[in-house]
């Protein structure tokens, strides 16, 4: 096994890493998990690829230059899932399970209760759970209008057809300035990360602003 490997296993032991959620979906299994600064990370194990991906910067770069998994694959792996060394057959060279092994983690799976655990601290999942309320509750999506409101979007200057529409419109929680979802989108696939007109960061579900349970 490489040695970068080693080191990621070797940090399951010793950092505090818990598990907050797990959920299973038609092709995959997704585990929601507090990192060791306490950021929400989501691993996924799919189906269809047989293959494990973690959303953590480690994840996205030297990982996947090196060939291996992160830290979080390999508590959820070997710890959550209790995948044990004779069972890792040729996984750690190829990264990519056996129907056998996946028949394995789907049973592992099953067996999880997030309410008796001791992979699952108590108050870290506590904190979750009011904090994904919070969102929930939060982000439920709507535009309101402000006095002498804009009715064009200010990135292609086009009026808007409804502009309380929010299937084709957004509208950004700090200036309250409304433009259309696809020129946002343009504007951030062009290597922007903050509003167009004041500037405040944007998060989104695929830039860095990770969630972290106890500095929001």
């Amino acid at each position: 096994m490489k040695y970068q490997q080693l080191n990621r296993i070797d940090k399951i032991n010793y950092e505090p890493l818990y598990l907050l959620n797990k959920t299973n979906e038609n092709n995959k299994l997704t585990f929601e998990i507090s990192g060791s600064t306490n950021n929400i990370y989501k691993v996924q194990l799919y189906f269809t690829s047989k293959m494990l991906y973690c959303n953590c910067p480690d994840a996205k770069k030297w990982c996947k230059l090196d060939n291996i998994i992160c830290k979080h694959c390999c508590f959820i792996l070997l710890k959550v899932l209790n995948f044990k060394e004779e069972l890792y057959d040729n996984y750690f060279n190829i990264l990519i399970f056996t129907n056998e092994q996946i028949t394995y983690l789907k049973t592992q799976f099953d067996k999880i209760n997030l309410n008796n655990n001791i992979y699952v601290n108590e108050i870290y999942l506590e904190k979750y759970n009011k904090l994904i309320d919070n969102i929930q509750t939060n982000e439920k999506p709507c535009i309101k209008l402000k006095e002498n409101q804009d009715t064009f979007c200010i990135i292609c200057y086009d009026t808007f057809e409804n502009i309380l529409d929010i299937t084709t419109n957004t509208q950004c929680k700090v200036c309250n300035i409304i433009t259309h979802k696809v020129c946002l989108n343009k504007w951030i696939n062009m290597g922007n990360n903050s509003c167009p007109y004041c500037r405040s960061i944007i998060k989104t579900h695929t830039n860095n602003n990770y969630i972290n349970l106890f500095n929001i």
